[in-house]
Formats: structure tokens, C-alpha cells, sequence
């Protein structure tokens, strides 16, 4: 909340964390009144936005849907004023209050903005579906903010829908250490609609009353400092940088420095997308006139000059090389391995993070898979000429195909394909992967199969697993397949072979053993492999 202190006063920075889908956005669009869901593919949000509201006082807030919270729920019992208590603060009930919200992803590709978005905020929203439960971006999402260490707080969405169970979410969560306060926890708790607005404007005033609690402040004096949140190439406008002040007030003609680049503030932009001339602690502003390539994460400092700013990027460079090619360099590329080679490119910085963390966990097969080229922006002539040199796919993630770059990728015949949804340019490139790998067991004679007990390592390209085999024999050298529910899902090679603790060449059926599989890293308890004589 505007917290006031000796320092000084600022609203609280809040960070909303959940699964994939469990309503974080859908939330945020009710308590802004807009439409922001409408504008992601999917409804799903792709990277990290930042937005300011103004909580109206309480007594205006009491025509709106009543709020269902956890019945058992004690601010008081915890210390925290109720605002309708005897001895609470006048201004708390009649004043108008901000809350900086971040809304990050929950999809898993997107880890890294999560925690980026976790180590800014004062208060975190762990967003939990009524209608789902606790899932595997949940937990993550926990983590993160239990590794920041801030308070939080459980929203139970989506209560509207008839097959909500909200214990049923408390339950999980407990079975996971988190107790809410209604099951003799501490962690306090709302569930709320974000589509009839039952329970938003509790979790408003529970999220300032912990901000109170917090002692949130920051000087507002002075030079600016914050974090760099995001950062995207507009077209029109140049490279854009999302900064979030935390210190001081940010005002245009300042020369900022962030990472490796600096430059002077031309334009700010509020949340609401109106431009500003200045934007105090607790703020996030769109920024023009930095550099391209605004670190996220990275602190960013007003100085006084700009060769005082010049240097600074220039001593954080030399302690920060640029990752040109990733994950793969060409040179890297394995010979005799078939290959896949990509150029990809993203909207922003943080959706090519997360593009390139996914794309480096494919794996099938000895097939190599190598983005040689990544950048932010939409896909131009210059990424199609590297493309055509050195054979490559393009693959785009919510960019468009600049006019004379597609002509030229139609004339070479380079395949360019993009896509909104970031699990859908996974599984496409996949599917690309899977294409080029060796058909393994066609033409090849079959030795036989083994059901798998256990996983004993997992490296980036190769597993020990342990298992019995089911029928014929397990050999030494072997072509394998691994299957999933009849499907096969990955292929590879079983290079080492046990019984017992000693090496063999083949075991037979019947018996158990432990195999090192290489080509691949995705194998699970419960999987069949079944091996072909190698070609």
C-alpha cells in the first residue's frame, strides 16, 4: 500500500505467480477493468507485464460482490489490523491506495521470468484453481517465492464454477507445507471469481494491510535505480526497456545505465500507456532511448553523464560476454550426427529466454538440435541469410515475417514458421526433431524389450536406468526405442549393460540389469524400451 514512513511513501510491489491457465491474468483484468486476457493467444500470458491500480477506499468497494474468504481467517489473530477495527488508521479507509501488480507466465517454459519477477516484489499472489488444484508450475512458483522471502498470499480462483472444491486446494497445498490460515496455518487465504469479482476486494485489502505490516518505503529523492523488467524492439519506436523504479524518481533527459547498455530517457510511458515526465519509487515506466539488449533482470542507475554511463556498460560487458550462439555453437555440432539447425526469434527478451530454455531440453535420438541464431524482433532479411548459409529453419514466437524477408525465404525455399502460443513452437520443432532422427527398428531385426523399474541419472543426452527384461534380451550396442502407452516417444542407443554390478553383453529374459540409454534424457519408471539389432 502507500506505506508511510521516515523514508517515505510507495505503493507495494506484488508479483502474481500460479499454473499455467489457474486465472492470474483473468484476476488482474477484473481489478483493472480492462481486457487484457483478450489480447493474449490462448488466454495465456507470454511474458512479464507490469501495471499500477488505484484501490478506492473501503466503503466504496461494499456495493461490490461480497467477498468470500476463508471463514476462519484472523488478521488480528496475526497481528494485522483489521481496517474496520477499533484503533485502525482513518486514512487507510478513506484514501485512495496504489498497488504496483506483476503478472508473470505460468507456463513451465517461462522459469526464468518467474523468479526475475519474484526477486522485485514485496507481496506475492500464489494464484491456485479451484477447479484444478495445486499443479507442477504451483510448486515452482512456490519456490520461488519462498527463495525471495516474501510474504504471500493463497487466491483461490475460479470459485464460480460448479466443480470448484477449495479445501480440496487447501488440502494439496498442505500436503505441500503451505498452511493456510483456515486449516491452523498462517499463510492467509481468499478465494475469490475473478469472472462476478466475489473476493477481489478482500484480497486488495489483505494485500495492503500485509504491505502495512511489511513497512514497505523507498526514498523518492535523488537519483533513479530499479531493475530492468523486460525489454522488445518496436519497430516504430526502437528498442523499448520496461524499467521498475525502486529508489529515487526517474525523469526524462536522465542517462540511465542497465548491463551493457545505457542512454538517455527520451520518452517514458506509464502503465496506462500514457507518456509521463517522471515516475517515482514503486512505478514501472516503458522507456525509449536505451540501447538494444537491456539485460532482464539487471539493475539500472541514473549517473551524471553519459561517458560515466558509457564506461559502466562497457566494464559490465567485459565481465558478461554475449551468448551469440545458443545453445549450440556450429562449430560445436557434432560430425556424422544428423543435425537440426534454427534461427529463432521472439517478441521480447524474457519470451526468448524462455524460447531457448525449452528448445535446449529437446532431445531425441542422437539428433543435434542447434539454435545458431536468436534475437528479439520481427524475422528479417539478415536472419533469412543466415538462415540460407548455413541451412537452417527459421521459427518466430509472436513475431511477424518482415515483407522482403519473406519473399527472399520463398525464393531459397528456407522454412519459416511462426507461432503465439510458446507450447505449440515446442512441439512443432519436436515433431522437426523426431522427423530427422534415424527410423530406429525399421529393417532392424528385434531383440527384445524391458519394462523400466527405475531411474538412476539423468544427464543432458544419456540416462542410467534400471529394469527387468519382459522378452528376448537386452544387448550391448543396441538400437532403442522407448515407449510410453504404446507410443514411441523418444529413440536412443543402450551403450553399457549390467547384471548385478557386472558389465555384460546381453541379458536375457527374465532378469533385471541396469542400462546406460544415450539420446535421450526422458525416460520414466514404467516406460518399455525395446532394442533392435544396430545397423
Amino acid at each position: 500500500m502507500t506505506t508511510q514512513t521516515a523514508t517515505g511513501t510507495r505503493p507495494p510491489v506484488v508479483v502474481v505467480m500460479g499454473h499455467i491457465d489457474h486465472g492470474k491474468t483473468a484476476l488482474l483484468d477484473a481489478i483493472r477493468k480492462t481486457s487484457v486476457v483478450d489480447k493474449e493467444s490462448g488466454g495465456i500470458t507470454q511474458h512479464i507485464g507490469a501495471y499500477q491500480v488505484t484501490v478506492r477506499p473501503v466503503d466504496e468497494q461494499s456495493s461490490r460482490a461480497e467477498p468470500k474468504a476463508s471463514p476462519e481467517r484472523s488478521e488480528g489473530a496475526r497481528g494485522i489490523p483489521r481496517p474496520d477495527s477499533a484503533g485502525s488508521r482513518d486514512d487507510f479507509a478513506t484514501s485512495d491506495r496504489k498497488i504496483t501488480f506483476l503478472d508473470t507466465p505460468g507456463h513451465e517454459a517461462f522459469s526464468a521470468i518467474r523468479s526475475r519477477g519474484a526477486k522485485v516484489a514485496d507481496v506475492a499472489i500464489l494464484v491456485v484453481a479451484s477447479d484444478e488444484g495445486v499443479k507442477p508450475q504451483t510448486l515452482e512458483a512456490a519456490a520461488h517465492i519462498a527463495a525471495a522471502e516474501i510474504p504471500f498470499v493463497v487466491a483461490i480462483s475460479k470459485i464460480d464454477k460448479p466443480e470448484a472444491n477449495p479445501e480440496r486446494v487447501k488440502k494439496e497445498l498442505s500436503e505441500q507445507g503451505i498452511q493456510v490460515e483456515s486449516w491452523g496455518g498462517k499463510v492467509p487465504s481468499v478465494e475469490l471469481s475473478a469472472k462476478t469479482g466475489a473476493g477481489i476486494p478482500e484480497l486488495l485489502e489483505l494485500i495492503l494491510l500485509v504491505a502495512e505490516l511489511e513497512g514497505v518505503s523507498a526514498d523518492s529523492s535523488g537519483p533513479a535505480s530499479g531493475v530492468v523488467i523486460e525489454a522488445n524492439l518496436d519497430a516504430r519506436r526502437g528498442p523499448v526497456a520496461t524499467l521498475l523504479v525502486q529508489s529515487g524518481t526517474l525523469r526524462t533527459g536522465d542517462v540511465v545505465a542497465a548491463g551493457g547498455v545505457f542512454g538517455a530517457v527520451r520518452a517514458m510511458n506509464g502503465a496506462d500507456g500514457q507518456t509521463i515526465l517522471e515516475a517515482g519509487p514503486a512505478t514501472p515506466v516503458a522507456v525509449l532511448g536505451l540501447g538494444a539488449g537491456a539485460p532482464l533482470g539487471e539493475r539500472f542507475e541514473v549517473v551524471t553523464a553519459k561517458h560515466v554511463a558509457e564506461e559502466r556498460a562497457k566494464a559490465w560487458r567485459e565481465t558478461h560476454p554475449t551468448e551469440l550462439l545458443a545453445p549450440a555453437d556450429l562449430e560445436d555440432v557434432q560430425e556424422g550426427r544428423p543435425r537440426v539447425r534454427l534461427v529463432a526469434k521472439a517478441d521480447v527478451e524474457g519470451s526468448r529466454e524462455a524460447v531457448l530454455a525449452s528448445l535446449k531440453a529437446i532431445t531425441v535420438g542422437e539428433v543435434q538440435l542447434a539454435v545458431i541464431r536468436s534475437g528479439v524482433g520481427n524475422i528479417n532479411e539478415t536472419d533469412i541469410k543466415f538462415a540460407i548459409a548455413t541451412k537452417a529453419r527459421v521459427v518466430g514466437f509472436r513475431v511477424k515475417v518482415e515483407s522482403r524477408a519473406e519473399t527472399l525465404a520463398q525464393q531459397a525455399k528456407v522454412p519459416v514458421e511462426t507461432f503465439d502460443v510458446i507450447y505449440e513452437l515446442i512441439e512443432r520443432v519436436r515433431e522437426i526433431v523426431k522427423a530427422a532422427a534415424p527410423s530406429v527398428g525399421a529393417g532392424e531385426a528385434e531383440l527384445g524389450e524391458l519394462t523400466v523399474l527405475a531411474v538412476f541419472r539423468t544427464e543432458a543426452n544419456r540416462m542410467v536406468v534400471g529394469g527387468r527384461v519382459t522378452r528376448g534380451l537386452a544387448r550391448r550396442g543396441a538400437n532403442v526405442q522407448v515407449l510410453r502407452a504404446g507410443e514411441v516417444i523418444a529413440t536412443g542407443r543402450l551403450a553399457e549393460l549390467q547384471q548385478g554390478k557386472v558389465p555384460a553383453e546381453e541379458v536375457p529374459e527374465g532378469k533385471e540389469c541396469g542400462l546406460l540409454i544415450v539420446g535421450t534424457n526422458v525416460i520414466a519408471a514404467g516406460d518399455t524400451l525395446m532394442f533392435f539389432e544396430a545397423g
